[in-house]
């Protein structure tokens, strides 16, 4: 079965490319980014060889009210420092880099439509691995990763309910899907990996 989401975004990275554009990101509809964020994670990208910028992200425990989100509490759980940190686990939300695409084969700009979960980590191991990074700003926080307390937005919360341990159940199959195709992916170290 196909993903909307990322046949979605495949649309909008075809556009993208087509249009010559040179630089890509993406945001979710309930994420923010900060108004420096896009002047923190250009400056290498056009100031050294890199093809991936990334910068940090904080994480904000929201309730849903009628017409807004009630953030109750903040956090910075993203802990990883480098590529060797990325390969072995997603630290990087999805709005917490910026891609050249000049710098990148385009065959490698896409989302895999099967898998419906972790389909973002299996993007930015496939671009990110065999291409010079730069992870020095991940100490400026350019924006907020948002869950909410309902779990709405497809995390799993780990309370028991029928829905949870289906959530759970796809989880655990993208998961392992991730890991399989993972294991072929190339992974270079540069120094700017570090």
């Amino acid at each position: 079965m196909s993903d909307a989401r990322s046949d979605l975004m495949n649309l909008g990275i075809q556009k993208h490319l087509k249009l010559g554009n040179r630089f890509l990101a993406f945001l979710d509809y309930d994420d923010i980014l900060y108004t420096h964020a896009y002047k923190i994670l250009r400056r290498p990208l056009v100031e050294t060889q890199v093809a991936v910028s990334f910068a940090g992200i904080e994480m904000a425990h929201a309730v849903g009210m009628r017409d807004y989100d009630f953030i109750y509490d903040m956090s910075y759980p993203f802990v990883g420092k480098n590529k060797m940190d990325l390969v072995k686990e997603n630290f990087c939300p999805l709005h917490s880099y910026l891609i050249d695409c000049s710098k990148i084969d385009p065959d490698e700009l896409y989302f895999r439509s099967e898998l419906s979960r972790v389909e973002d980590y299996d993007f930015l191991l496939r671009v990110a691995g065999p291409n010079p990074c730069d992870f020095s700003a991940l100490g400026c926080r350019i924006g907020i990763y948002i869950i909410r307390s309902d779990h709405s937005n497809s995390t799993p919360s780990n309370n028991g309910s029928k829905e949870d341990r289906e959530k759970q159940k796809v989880w655990k199959r993208n998961r392992d899907r991730l890991n399989a195709l993972r294991s072929t992916y190339q992974v270079k170290l540069f120094a700017s990996d570090f």
